[in-house]
């Protein structure tokens, strides 16, 4: 079936970059998580019209269905397969692309994702498929699926040969080797580093601790940060706020007393999507540190961008004691690299929840096949030695100590 508010085919086809690879993500039941910009660029839907959406919105009504029965039936095995596809853009237009479609599976191996990259089909390969998908249509249509999927086998079983054997005959000789034809996508993924230590705790529920005060409105003016100075704070394990350092304090324009027993979202701004601090608590569970840009609010109204490096400490019965942020003015190529991307992220949610907006990042990162730390660096564009270089030695543990001690007597 096509998507019910699918465009009117038109007889126009969409020229495609051949170096360019489009790639989309879904759930196990098809619904989009994830589309690159390669893939929007061409069907001409924007990421909000997308995400939640069945894959199915690209579909061009010239093709067959056995095909797509096919290609379920291979996925749902958790078996990888390559097609020869025409799909339809928002506007009616169509093109044609090679597909790459694999299945992901979790340690249980219960399918959790399929992905699909697709390049260019050369006119050769469309001009040797396209006949054979008129055929299958017009069977569909003058008598069933079933009688079309039938005949489509009589024909792989004629030749002697199975479906992939096919692929490759029509794909022909210059691009027999499919797995160079993706060359660019066959890299292994690279794998999260072994959890040190798991402690199973509740996320921090917004504000659930003490009342935030009435929140600024933001201002499109920029705070310039000192890129020799430390913003440093403190809280206990659920985000409560027990200690900012002075430049905390005179950067963000609060005084020490309202902060202290104030959940730390009191400084985040409305840009930042959730789906970030999500993850920044998920990883300060685990143990885990992590380094992640972030845009903050100040009490007057405006913004400033740091580069934060969070981490956890515990007791020594392991138990988490707090949590402690260390940051420093953001670098400008980064900050506009990273903002690109949260609107992006925030527009998501505005259109379809924070959950849409997670798969979405999480999709990023699997076209990608990278993790989030490799992220951050290439962001940064730095290794991982410069970046703990970058947040040396910032930690005055007794003065920490000694005003944290302080706002315990004050509240207890």
């Amino acid at each position: 079936m096509s998507h019910p508010n699918s465009p009117i085919p038109l007889n126009e086809e969409i020229k495609l970059d051949p170096s360019k690879t489009s790639m989309s993500k879904t759930d196990p039941k098809g619904i989009i998580e994830y589309a690159n910009e390669s893939f929007m660029e061409v069907c001409g839907y924007t990421e909000s019209e997308l995400m939640g959406r069945p894959h199915n919105i690209v579909r061009h009504p010239d093709m067959p269905r056995v095909v797509f029965k096919l290609m379920w039936e291979r996925l749902l095995k958790a078996q990888g397969i390559y097609a020869v596809v025409k799909n339809m853009a928002k506007d009616g237009r169509f093109y044609w692309v090679i597909a790459k479609l694999e299945t992901k599976l979790d340690e249980n191996n219960t399918i959790i994702s399929h992905f699909a990259r697709r390049k260019a089909a050369p006119a050769d390969v469309v001009s040797r498929i396209e006949k054979l998908y008129k055929t299958l249509k017009s069977i569909e249509e003058d008598q069933t699926p079933e009688v079309a999927e039938k005949y489509f086998y009589g024909l792989l079983e004629e030749k002697d040969i199975s479906y992939d054997e096919f692929i490759m005959q029509v794909i022909g000789s210059k691009h027999i080797s499919l797995d160079s034809f993706f060359d660019s996508l066959t890299s292994k993924e690279q794998k999260q580093p072994a959890q040190q230590k798991k402690v199973q705790q509740e996320l921090p529920q917004e504000n659930k601790t003490q009342p935030v005060s009435r929140r600024p409105i933001p201002i499109d003016k920029e705070i310039k940060l000192d890129a020799s100075r430390f913003i440093m704070s403190k809280t206990d394990p659920r985000g409560v706020i027990e200690f900012a350092n002075d430049y905390f304090m005179e950067i963000c324009g609060y005084e020490e007393f309202e902060l202290m027993g104030q959940p730390h979202n009191i400084i985040r701004h409305p840009d930042m999507p959730k789906v970030v601090f999500k993850l920044l608590w998920q990883r300060l569970y685990k143990g885990e540190n992590i380094h992640a840009l972030v845009k903050n609010l100040a009490k007057d109204g405006r913004y400033y961008w740091v580069l934060t490096n969070f981490e956890t400490q515990y007791n020594e019965e392991g138990e988490i004691i707090c949590h402690i942020a260390r940051r420093k003015a953001a670098p400008g190529n980064a900050v506009y690299e990273i903002s690109k991307l949260y609107k992006k992220l925030r527009d998501i949610e505005d259109a379809q929840g924070a959950e849409t907006a997670e798969k979405y990042f999480n999709g990023l990162l699997d076209d990608s096949r990278i993790t989030y730390d490799q992220f951050i660096l290439d962001i940064l564009d730095v290794d991982k030695n410069v970046l703990i270089k970058y947040f040396e030695n910032p930690l005055d543990k007794e003065k920490i100590e000694e005003k944290v001690g302080f706002w315990e007597r004050i509240f207890n």
